[in-house]
């Protein structure tokens, strides 16, 4: 029953949460009979907008004017607001309402003389559009691009896509508009564009153009004349050449880039054990893309995985080049020597590859059984190396539920030593002391967490579990702090297969 209450209340607040979010989006006018005004005329959505973005503005104003720099923060509000109005019911005649363009002018008098207001300046620039405000011959600057409207700063890559457009080495996919073009960071990147870039930083003196067939065949020559593809495993065919790049094709030539530009790559093959899906690398791929991992040329995604056969995109593809050609930094590695993680908000905690590792290691030692006196959980944890074996344990969870969602058994949580054993039966929820047996639920699910004893300094208390259940069989899944999570894959039908389930 405690756990029935908990959960109604939970509920309660999660909804009161939701409406109070929902709350926050149209702010009511305050701030005198003006603000009043404007949100009588122009309606609930776009009234409200109007102000907000006045309010936002006059917050840049005062910032301006205590100081010769503004926050990023203040930029991002402003363009919030900015995008709020845009997106407003209503708010498709935006260049019939004067307070916009006043607005508008003043947020440009209080950029005048800042750096680095790229935020600002791109939504600006969508709503100076909107106003007929901005200049639009095609003509202008045409070949200058100075931003990009769907990349700001927050986006992942920013800083690789910028840096590969100050190279000369990408552009957006449409013509600039004073100095704006468009970059479609998530489009797929085809064979022919991605031998193009390659070529055009280590391979130059090799292009010699050719108007008589494909745009591509004049880099995919200079691509083979240059060792960076081969002929007998790239044919030059139109089909081919605008195919999308898969990322095992795209580590095997990144690698030829790298000696092309004169690098000698090491390869270290304790790396392969951190990479989840390396076993999906075809056999003619695995060594390059040991070869990219080992040299920081390439990083997994979140959840540490390569994804081998999936297209490469055009923001993947300016973080990679900018790598190769040592355009910026490389990601630090993980030395394999160094387990805990040792500055930042995560400090005391194993690097994710680490905890991946054993926390999939410790699901291959669980097995949930029945004997005559109910469910129960066995699991042996793995053996941690000696420099760690002392400050982590492994957090076992358990719980059971019927297929209406009715909860069946108290939740099993326990703490396991590196290389301890242990025998744990669930427990019924309502009945105590009582075992429960497998009739008596239909889903279960267990999950494991490597977590360290002194939370010191930590801000969490892991970065990631992972998690399987009685409905699936070949995947578990890894669920971050964050609350985000994705499948890996993992055969986990010896966990429950003692109980037929």
């Amino acid at each position: 029953m405690k756990k029935i209450i908990s959960i109604m209340v939970i509920a309660c607040l999660l909804f009161a949460s939701v409406n109070v979010s929902a709350l926050s989006i149209t702010v009511i006018p305050g701030g005198g009979q003006e603000s009043i005004d404007t949100y009588k005329k122009y309606g609930k959505e776009v009234g409200s907008a109007i102000i907000n973005l006045q309010n936002a503005t006059d917050m840049l104003g005062r910032h301006r004017a205590a100081s010769e720099t503004v926050s990023e923060g203040i930029f991002q509000n402003v363009a919030d607001r900015i995008y709020q109005l845009l997106d407003a019911p209503g708010g498709s005649d935006l260049n019939t309402i004067p307070e916009v363009k006043e607005t508008v002018l003043e947020i440009e008098r209080y950029l005048e003389g800042l750096s680095d207001t790229f935020t600002i300046d791109i939504a600006l620039d969508h709503l100076k559009r909107e106003l007929g405000m901005l200049q639009t011959d095609p003509y202008a600057s045409v070949n200058v691009i100075r931003s990009y409207s769907d990349i700001t700063k927050l986006y992942w890559a920013y800083e690789y896509i910028m840096t590969m457009t100050r190279e000369g080495a990408i552009s957006g996919v449409t013509e600039p508009v004073n100095g704006v073009g468009v970059f479609d960071g998530m489009a797929s990147v085809s064979l022919g564009q991605f031998l193009t870039i390659a070529t055009r930083l280590v391979a130059a003196d090799k292009i010699i153009s050719d108007n008589s067939g494909h745009w591509a065949v004049p880099y995919y020559n200079a691509a083979v004349a240059s060792g960076l593809i081969s002929a007998s495993e790239f044919s030059c065919t139109p089909q081919l050449l605008d195919a999308p790049i898969s990322r095992e094709d795209m580590a095997y030539i990144l690698v030829n880039v790298a000696k092309a530009n004169g690098e000698e790559l090491s390869e270290n093959t304790e790396l392969i054990k951190y990479i989840p899906d390396y076993h999906r690398v075809s056999d003619k791929r695995k060594n390059d893309v040991l070869k990219a991992y080992t040299n920081d040329l390439l990083v997994g995604d979140n959840y540490g995985r390569f994804m081998p056969m999936k297209d490469l995109n055009r923001g993947e593809a300016a973080a990679v080049f900018c790598r190769v050609m040592n355009f910026t930094e490389r990601p630090e590695g993980v030395p394999l020597d160094s387990y805990q993680i040792k500055e930042g908000e995560n400090t005391g905690l194993l690097y994710a590859r680490y905890s991946r590792y054993y926390q999939m290691e410790a699901l291959k030692n669980v097995f949930v059984e029945q004997d005559e006196n109910g469910v129960y959980v066995r699991f042996t944890a793995p053996e941690l190396p000696e420099a760690i074996k002392d400050k982590f344990y492994f957090n076992l969870f358990a719980d059971t539920m019927r297929g209406n969602g009715w909860i069946v058994t108290d939740s099993l949580s326990c703490q396991v030593k590196s290389g301890e054993s242990i025998k744990a039966y669930m427990k019924d929820a309502f009945v105590e002391g009582k075992n429960v047996t497998a009739d008596m639920f239909d889903y279960m699910q267990l999950a494991i967490t490597l977590k360290p004893y002194d939370q010191g300094e930590a801000v969490r208390s892991s970065l990631h579990s992972h998690w399987v259940t009685t409905d699936y069989k070949e995947w578990t899944v890894e669920r971050w702090h964050s609350n985000d999570g994705a499948a890996l894959d993992f055969d986990c039908s010896h966990v429950f297969a003692g109980l037929g389930k």
